[in-house]
């Protein structure tokens, strides 16, 4: 059984390492970048191993760019699905599902 902890400890705690994950988080992506650099100066290729760590130089998804025609189209009909939505949730057709909680620390 684990040693009892006051929740002021614990939320103390919490925002500790929460500020712990930013900072390496925040590093992280600044190596990432150094390795991006690295790439377009071509000292690493695509495919990077060392110390029997790989790193994967991986494509993000295609965006693409539509016309304003269908954008408004989309717009017209996410508008009248959520009207719908709405309908049935006022005339208690809808079931409501339970998710659950978490706590957020801010």
């Amino acid at each position: 059984m684990s040693e009892y902890i006051e929740p002021q400890r614990k939320l103390s705690h919490l925002r500790s390492l929460q500020m712990k994950v930013k900072e390496l988080t925040f590093m992280i992506e600044d190596l990432k970048k150094g390795l991006e650099e690295d790439y377009k100066n071509k000292k690493i290729s695509s495919k990077f191993s060392f110390a029997g760590i790989n790193a994967t130089r991986n494509r993000k998804p295609e965006k693409w760019q539509y016309s304003t025609n269908l954008l408004d189209y989309e717009k017209e009909v996410i508008t009248e699905i959520s009207k719908r939505k709405q309908k049935e949730r006022e005339e208690f057709i809808a079931e409501r599902v339970e998710t659950g909680t978490y706590w957020r620390i801010s």
